[in-house]
């Protein structure tokens, strides 16, 4: 999207080895969400205090060893965050070992499977396909739908595979509950 003027395509493959760094904690940032939300209501407050520290002092060690160890750049920030928040989101559930039973354990793999076999097939995709970034924008949008209808038909395709219900049942809902009037 920004490969133009003074942003070149180092800039580029730079901003976007950032985002897929940053992308590896998503899940887990959310669980830390569910799972402190969870603990409150417990009455459980030193727990996520405790978490937060722990992944701060791992997000601390992590960036040193990442930037003046590894010399990775910018992406081994990104990179170290999504890895404090896996430490976060752990330290969160062995608070709540009771929450998470293995059908919902189970189905969440399954989710994940799904997502990570799209992702690494999209930019398999993107790798053999493309030889560079685009330069117009058509080049841009033609490799972005490309590359999102390659992501979407493998997550779907893996999700029918692994028998992923929840995703067939969010498609339902959307499909059975029309938008509301405004």
């Amino acid at each position: 999207l920004y490969g133009h003027g003074h942003f070149g395509r180092e800039d580029v493959l730079g901003t976007a080895a950032c985002l897929c760094a940053y992308s590896l904690g998503l899940i887990p940032s959310v669980l830390v969400l569910l799972f402190s939300q969870a603990c409150y209501a417990q009455k459980n407050y030193a727990g996520p205090a405790r978490a937060s520290l722990a992944s701060v002092l791992v997000n601390i060690l992590l960036n040193g060893l990442f930037v003046f160890g590894c010399k990775w750049g910018a992406m081994s920030i990104a990179l170290a965050t999504s890895l404090s928040a896996f430490v976060n989101g752990y330290l969160l559930w062995k608070e709540l070992p009771h929450v998470l039973d293995r059908s919902l354990i189970f189905s969440f793999a399954k989710l994940i499977g799904a997502s990570a076999t799209a992702a690494c097939v999209a930019w398999s995709a993107g790798v053999l396909s493309f030889e560079g970034l685009g330069v117009t924008s058509f080049e841009k949008s033609w490799q972005l739908g490309f590359l999102s209808l390659v992501y979407l038909g493998t997550f779907f395709g893996m999700s029918f595979l692994l028998k992923v219900e929840e995703v067939w049942e969010l498609l339902k809902s959307l499909k059975s509950n029309p938008k509301p009037e405004t």
